[in-house]
């Protein structure tokens, strides 16, 4: 039985935390796209300074909560 790895290492995420660039080019998903996603409160971010930067375990929160095509 296979069972799924949901984890940030599962994913490929070597990173504890990654940037809105980061994110779109791991998840091929546009930064427009993101920043609705966090706007909305589906997608965790966390501010340092200036830069918004998305937790590992919450990004992966984020893609298995979408819904499968």
């Amino acid at each position: 039985m296979h069972t799924q790895d949901y984890t940030p290492a599962g994913f490929g995420i070597a990173k504890a935390a990654l940037t809105i660039n980061e994110v779109a080019s791991v998840t091929s998903i546009c930064r427009s796209k993101l920043y609705e996603a966090i706007s909305s409160g589906r997608l965790k971010a966390t501010k340092f300074d200036k830069r918004t930067l998305i937790l590992a375990p919450d990004l992966v929160a984020f893609l298995t909560a979408l819904p499968r095509a």
